[in-house]
């Protein structure tokens, strides 16, 4: 299983409940979007490049 299909599962899940899910493909873009977007929870993959 990749991390790719790791964010597939989680983003689906957190989406079926009802969460607004943004998604970020490495580091430095999640750190821009999490700057950016209003969140309550920050999910992340410590292996992200």
């Amino acid at each position: 299983m990749t991390s790719r299909d790791i964010l597939e599962i989680v983003s689906y899940n957190l989406s079926a409940e009802g969460y607004r899910v943004i998604t970020a493909r490495n580091g430095v873009e999640g750190v821009k979007k999490a700057k950016k977007e209003k969140r309550e929870l920050i999910v992340l993959d410590v292996m992200m490049p």
